[in-house]
């Protein structure tokens, strides 16, 4: 249980520390499932499950922990048997003990902030959800750099979506609505120059093409 409130207490300092941010040279963007997914069900399936009261209302702390040696899978509430709450899972193998990610649900659905962290305790991803969809901004980083910056609304991407070469130059700015291109899409060699400009309506190229950057010898 100690575990469990320092890790939710370092949950909520992340919360309000968190910020923008972006990943990978992919045009589209993934949606993950708003349930559990199917690495943390496995993990739930191969360990033993440990509960207690310890608020009223039915809700139960739950922890699920490795058979074969105790170490600690995933913790947090759970009401009726689905995930209520801010749920913490922890890495197996070497990096026994190390939080893997934090997540917030309701009825079983991820809702509000998602944040998930390499086993150095970096942050890789962070996603809102909104009942299971993602609602707001999904974000991925790799070395505390930002790689893929995406505005959703309710499942769709709607807004920015950008993305970042490994040293933190942008590579890609495309703007979405209601889940189609509509308006500038943008890519950048690495020297931040244009190299490609299109304007799109509704996932239909209307215009633009490839763009000829000056030498790297003529820029100033």
């Amino acid at each position: 249980m100690k575990i469990f409130i320092n890790t939710i207490a370092l949950f909520i300092l992340t919360l309000t520390m968190s910020c923008g941010g972006g990943a990978s040279s992919d045009t589209s963007a993934s949606i993950p499932n708003g349930s559990s997914s199917s690495n943390e069900a496995l993990e739930t399936n191969q360990s033993t499950i440990y509960s207690e009261d310890y608020t009223m209302g039915g809700i139960k702390h739950v922890e699920h922990k490795n058979p074969r040696d105790g170490s600690m899978i995933s913790e947090g509430p759970m009401k009726d048997g689905k995930k209520e709450g801010a749920w913490v899972f922890y890495y197996t193998g070497r990096d026994t003990g190390k939080v893997k990610s934090m997540k917030n649900y309701h009825k079983d659905q991820l809702n509000g902030l998602s944040l998930e962290f390499s086993n150095s305790g970096t942050i890789t991803k962070r996603v809102d959800y909104d009942n299971g969809n993602i609602h707001g901004l999904y974000a991925e980083y790799k070395y505390n750099r930002a790689q893929k910056y995406i505005e959703y609304t309710h499942g769709e991407m709607n807004g920015a979506y950008n993305t970042y070469y490994s040293n933190g130059k942008k590579q890609q700015e495309t703007k979405y609505t209601n889940g189609m291109k509509n308006g500038r899409s943008v890519f950048y060699n690495e020297e931040e120059q244009i190299i490609m400009d299109f304007v799109y309506k509704d996932n239909e190229k209307v215009s633009g093409g490839k763009v000829t950057p000056p030498p790297v010898s003529q820029e100033k």
